[in-house]
């Protein structure tokens, strides 16, 4: 009897006071797991509930590399992973208050290479082409995160555009008159800058032969 009483006492002295820490999630900046390469990407961990000074851990992959670690007296705390690389990570952290950790989901979040300045070739650049004839302008970044969206221009002014949902180039067919004579040029975008190609000449004589 004596025993058990001991074993009381100790266990209600022994056990942390204060509300367990609970639903641990992590969110990210910039939201959405959306992040380019060299860019800073900044871990959330967040606490739905629990007292008291809570220590947050970051860790990468499944297997738990350990990043970092901070205690402080609120629900949540933010972890910055400096100039990501390309590729996919995996992320998730945890949240413990002294009743033992509470882990959030695993966050995967795909690194993007923002478009290089891309090229555009004309059939037969600088040549004379005859009006009435077609001409293929292609316009390509070498790197680039898909998807990837090209705007074709006239001396500045827009043609149209064309898509590279998985990356690549892109080409744009237009019909020549005496009015398309000019610098050719385009643009790639893939949502962080677009980038544009030198300018190409093109000459556009009479009819046709």
């Amino acid at each position: 009897m004596l025993l058990t009483l001991l074993l009381l006492l100790c266990a209600q002295r022994c056990e942390p006071a204060g509300v367990p820490v609970h639903t641990v999630s992590l969110e990210t900046r910039p939201p959405g797991g959306r992040v380019m390469e060299g860019e800073t990407l900044v871990l959330v961990c967040v606490a739905a509930g629990g007292t008291g000074d809570i220590t947050f851990r970051w860790y990468r992959g499944p297997l738990g590399s350990k990043l970092g670690e901070r205690t402080q007296p609120s629900l949540a705390a933010e972890f910055e992973v400096p100039a990501v690389r390309e590729g996919e990570e995996t992320y998730y952290c945890a949240a413990d208050n002294g009743h033992g950790p509470s882990l959030s989901g695993l966050v995967s979040i795909a690194v993007g290479i923002p478009v290089s300045q891309p090229v555009l070739t004309v059939q037969a650049p600088g040549a004379e082409k005859a009006a009435g004839e077609a001409v293929e302008l292609h316009c390509e970044a070498a790197r680039g995160s898909p998807p990837i969206l090209y705007l074709f221009y006239h001396e500045d002014v827009r043609l149209g555009s064309r898509s590279a949902p998985f990356g690549g180039g892109a080409s744009f067919n237009l019909s020549l008159t005496a009015d398309h004579s000019g610098n050719y040029s385009c643009e790639a975008d893939n949502g962080r800058g677009p980038r544009r190609s030198e300018v190409v000449p093109l000459h556009v004589t009479g009819q046709p032969a």
